[in-house]
């Protein structure tokens, strides 16, 4: 991959190294990447000095047990089948670490979305009802399900897909986050509220500097890849500068 093409990404970062097989891999072959015994003398003395809260089936601790109340995004996504609405959540709250987020794009759809939303939320103020709201349908489009079109989101309602079915829609209040471009901001001060939205369309999200590598105790020591011969000799012949 050129770095043009590595750089124009959604998420350059994403691809940090990429591997060449110098011989043929066989079916199920696993393969091993060795971090250096910097690496590995580092981790056994993280593991000496931290408590396991878990092991796998060898026995082997994985490091210091995190908070009481900390739940990663990826196992909240693994066990919330159903999504708690903004109501139900002042009984039984999400962790604290995480919130729920869904991929939509404000530009899909209507290409009046700001003149009708501000229309509406006017119209809401004006006649001062707490029962008046307007939710404009969830559509699926071309490459809607990239990470640059998650944003936060708040649900509010759902229902069953069918009578009696246990699939539900949600009905949610869509919410801007940094980054994103004039298109799909949406106005400041209007609540967006989108109904229809497909579980699949929701994420759970780690708030900045919650996921577990942030946590108290967590191990962190850098690969040694200088020591393994992986960068070609031309790499490492650089002349310091005089």
């Amino acid at each position: 991959m050129l770095k043009e093409e590595l750089f124009s990404r959604p998420n350059p970062a994403g691809l940090v190294l990429e591997y060449v097989a110098l011989r043929d891999i066989r079916p199920n072959e696993e393969i091993l990447f060795d971090y250096g015994s910097q690496w590995a003398n580092a981790w056994n003395e993280h593991v000496r000095h931290h408590p396991a809260s878990s092991s796998d089936d060898n026995g082997n601790g994985y490091g210091s047990p995190p908070l009481n109340d900390y739940t990663p995004a990826y196992i909240m996504e693994e066990v919330a089948t159903n999504l708690r609405t903004a109501e139900e959540q002042l009984t039984y709250p999400y962790p604290d670490n995480v919130f729920t987020a869904c991929f939509y794009r404000y530009s899909d759809g209507n290409d009046d979305h700001y003149d009708d939303d501000k229309k509406f939320n006017a119209q809401s103020i004006n006649t001062n009802s707490k029962t008046k709201t307007r939710a404009i349908p969830w559509k699926m489009s071309r490459g809607l399900f990239d990470m640059t079109n998650l944003r936060p989101c708040k649900v509010i309602d759902r229902e069953p897909i069918q009578t009696g079915g246990k699939k539900m829609a949600y009905t949610a209040i869509i919410q801007n986050r940094p980054g994103l471009s004039p298109e799909e901001q949406i106005p400041k001060g209007v609540k967006h509220i989108v109904s229809g939205i497909p579980r699949e369309a929701f994420r759970f999200v780690d708030r900045p500097y919650t996921s577990d590598v942030h946590l108290e105790g967590a191990f962190r020591q850098n690969i040694g890849l200088e020591s393994l011969g992986v960068f070609p000799t031309a790499w490492l012949d650089l002349k310091s500068e005089e």
